[in-house]
C-alpha cells in the first residue's frame, strides 16, 4: 500500500480534476456528456479508494499507537495538501445548482462516514456538526455536491432553472417575485405603451403593469432502511449506497415535480403551467414531422440559445424513422447521433429522451422548454435524520433525507407578441 502521504496527494489531485470537469459543465450551462460522466465516475471510484485506504492507516496508527497528530503535521510541513476531506482545486463554495452551501464542513471525508456519526455520535463528532433547531444534521457544505449528483441526462430543468438561493434566516420563508403583467394585450413590454411626440407635445402618461410570483420552500423527505451493521461500518459501502440511493432520489423527485408538479404542496410544474402553449396534433397518437414545425413555429421569445426538446422514451421509436423533407434520404433524428457523447439535434436543437414524459400520444410526450423561464426557490437543506425507533428489534435504522424548495414558471400566460397576432411561450407540448 502506498504511504499516506502519496495517498492524500493522489487523492487531492483526483478531486482537483474532478472539479476541472465540473466548472467547464457549469460555465457551458450543460449536463456532463457521456464520456464526462464516465470519466467523472472514475475519479470518484479513484477517490472512493484511497479515502478507504486513508482510513485503514489511520485505524493501524491508533491501534499501534504511533505517529501522533502533532507528528503528522510537523511531516506534513510545507507540503501542497489540505485537510484532509475538504474539497480542492477548483471545488467551491457556492457552486452546487441545486441546494446552496451553509458556510458549514466538517472533518468528514464521505458521506457514509458522515452518516455513521449522526447515528452512533462521539462527543467531538456531535460538536462538529451542524444540528438544525427543528431536528436533523444539515449535511456539509463538502459532502454536498456528492449528494446531490444525478445522472445528467435524467434531470434536464433543475440544472438549468433560474435559482433564488435560501435568504438569511429565514430560509424557509416565502418570497415574492415581481415580475412584468404581460397577459392579455399588454404584451412583452407588460402594457407599456410607445409613442412619438411632435415637438412641444404632451408626453403620454404610461406605466408597466405589475404582479407578482410567490415562492414557498415545500418540504420533500424520503427515507431507506438499513441494517446498523452496515451503518456502523460507515466504510464506502454505505458512501456510495447513500450516495446513489438518497442523493438520486431527492435531485429527481425535485426534477419530476418541476416537470408536472401539481403546485399544492409542492412545485408547480412546466406540463400545469398557464403559460404553455399545447400544440395540436397532426397524427392521431403519434408524431409527424409537421408536430414538430408547429411547435417550433410557437417556441419563444429568445428561446433558440439555451431551448431544447424532451421526448418520451416511447415517443423516440416514431422520431427515429421520421424522414427529413429538407434532406431527401435522411432522417430527422439520426440513430449514430444518440451514441455521441453530445445531445442529439433536431431541427437545430437539442433531444433528451425521459422517462418523465407522458407516453407516446399523451399530451407532453414532445416538448420543447427553455428552463431559464423556470423559478427555483431553495430553503434549508438538506438534511439527514436517523431513526431506529420501528425497527429496534431488528437492528435496523431509517434513514431520512429531507430539503426544502419550491419551483414555478415566470410566466402566467403565453407572450403576446409585438404584431399583436403571434403568441409564443418558452413551454411548448405537443397536444393528446
Amino acid at each position: 500500500m502506498k504511504s499516506e502521504l502519496e495517498l492524500m496527494r493522489l487523492r487531492d489531485e483526483a478531486l482537483a480534476k474532478r472539479g476541472r470537469s465540473l466548472d467547464k459543465m457549469i460555465a457551458e450551462n450543460r449536463g456532463y456528456t457521456e464520456p464526462e460522466k464516465v470519466k467523472v465516475d472514475a475519479l470518484q471510484n479513484e477517490i472512493d479508494g484511497y479515502d478507504a485506504d486513508l482510513r485503514k492507516i489511520a485505524a493501524d496508527r491508533r491501534a499501534q499507537g504511533i505517529s501522533s497528530p502533532e507528528e503528522i503535521a510537523a511531516a506534513l510541513t510545507g507540503q501542497p495538501l489540505v485537510e484532509p476531506g475538504h474539497f480542492t482545486g477548483s471545488v467551491k463554495q457556492g457552486e452546487v445548482h441545486d441546494f446552496a452551501p451553509t458556510g458549514y464542513s466538517t472533518e468528514h471525508r464521505s458521506l457514509g462516514e458522515f452518516i455513521r456519526d449522526v447515528a452512533y455520535p462521539t462527543e467531538r463528532r456531535v460538536m462538529s456538526m451542524g444540528v438544525g433547531s427543528t431536528g436533523g444534521f444539515i449535511i456539509p457544505d463538502q459532502l454536498l455536491q456528492s449528494v446531490m449528483m444525478a445522472d445528467p441526462e435524467s434531470v434536464l430543468i433543475t440544472d438549468r432553472a433560474t435559482t433564488i438561493p435560501p435568504f438569511g434566516a429565514a430560509p424557509d420563508a416565502a418570497t415574492t417575485i415581481p415580475a412584468l403583467d404581460q397577459s392579455g394585450t399588454n404584451g412583452v413590454f407588460g402594457g407599456v405603451t410607445m409613442g412619438w411626440i411632435a415637438e412641444g407635445g404632451d408626453k403620454p402618461e404610461t406605466e408597466p403593469i405589475l404582479r407578482e410570483i410567490k415562492l414557498e420552500p415545500q418540504e420533500i423527505a424520503g427515507y431507506v432502511t438499513v441494517t446498523d451493521k452496515f451503518l456502523r461500518n460507515g466504510g464506502e459501502e454505505v458512501n456510495i449506497f447513500l450516495r446513489k440511493t438518497l442523493g438520486n432520489a431527492l435531485k429527481c423527485a425535485c426534477e419530476r415535480a418541476f416537470v408536472s408538479g401539481t403546485g399544492v404542496g409542492m412545485p408547480s410544474g412546466i406540463t400545469n403551467s398557464p403559460c404553455r402553449i399545447e400544440v395540436p396534433r397532426a397524427g392521431a397518437l403519434g408524431i409527424v414531422y409537421q408536430d414538430l414545425v408547429d411547435m417550433v413555429t410557437v417556441f419563444g421569445p429568445n428561446t433558440w440559445s439555451r431551448g431544447f426538446w424532451i421526448v418520451s422514451q416511447s415517443a423516440l421509436a416514431a422520431l427515429l424513422v421520421m424522414p427529413d423533407p429538407g434532406a431527401a434520404g435522411t432522417l430527422i433524428l439520426k440513430p449514430s447521433d444518440l451514441r455521441l457523447g453530445t445531445p442529439a439535434n433536431m431541427m437545430g436543437l437539442p433531444v433528451y429522451v425521459s422517462t418523465r414524459n407522458p407516453v407516446l400520444g399523451a399530451t407532453g410526450d414532445v416538448m420543447l422548454v427553455e428552463p431559464s423561464y423556470y423559478l427555483k426557490k431553495l430553503g434549508s437543506g438538506p438534511f439527514v435524520e436517523m431513526s431506529n425507533g420501528p425497527y429496534f428489534t431488528k437492528n435496523q435504522t431509517i434513514v431520512k433525507i429531507f430539503a426544502n424548495v419550491d419551483g414555478q414558471p415566470w410566466l402566467t400566460t403565453p407572450l403576446l407578441m409585438e404584431d399583436g397576432v403571434s403568441q409564443l411561450s418558452p413551454f411548448v407540448l405537443l397536444e393528446a
